[in-house]
C-alpha cells in the first residue's frame, strides 16, 4: 500500500462526529450533537477517510445486529413452534406462526443457493 493509500487516523473530535452522524444520519443534527460546527461536519464529510469511518462504523453495527438476532433465531423459532402447537391458540395465531415459519425457511433456502452458486462463481474466476 501506497503511503497516499493509508487511512488518515481522526481525531477525537472527527470521532464524535462519526459517532452524531451514525446517530442522526443529517449532518445539521449530527453537529449540533457533537458540539461541531456544521461547515466543518460537512468538510470532514467530504474527505475519504471520515467516510471511510462512518461506512466502517455502520459496518460495525449491523454486524453486531446481526450476531445479536442470531443468538436469539432458536429462541423466536421455538416461539412460533410453540405457538403452533399451543392447543389454546387460536387458528389465526397458528397461521401466523405456521406462515412465518415457512417465510424464514423459504428465505434460507434462498440465501443458501445464492451462497452456493457465488462460491462457485468465485471458484471459477479464480480458475
Amino acid at each position: 500500500m501506497r503511503q497516499a493509500d493509508t487511512p488518515k487516523k481522526l481525531t477525537v473530535r472527527q470521532m464524535r462526529g462519526v459517532a452524531a452522524v451514525l446517530k442522526h444520519g443529517g449532518l445539521a443534527q449530527a453537529a449540533r450533537e457533537a458540539g461541531i460546527p456544521e461547515p466543518t461536519l460537512k468538510r470532514w464529510n467530504r474527505e475519504p477517510a471520515f467516510r471511510q469511518a462512518v461506512q466502517d462504523a455502520q459496518d460495525d453495527g449491523r454486524r453486531d445486529a446481526a450476531r445479536y438476532l442470531s443468538y436469539h433465531c432458536v429462541k423466536a423459532a421455538q416461539c412460533l413452534v410453540a405457538a403452533l402447537d399451543d392447543a389454546d391458540s387460536t387458528w389465526q395465531s397458528k397461521i401466523r406462526a405456521a406462515t412465518a415459519i415457512l417465510e424464514q425457511a423459504r428465505q434460507w433456502c434462498e440465501i443458501e443457493e445464492i451462497e452456493k452458486r457465488l462460491t462457485e462463481l468465485e471458484r471459477q474466476a479464480n480458475d
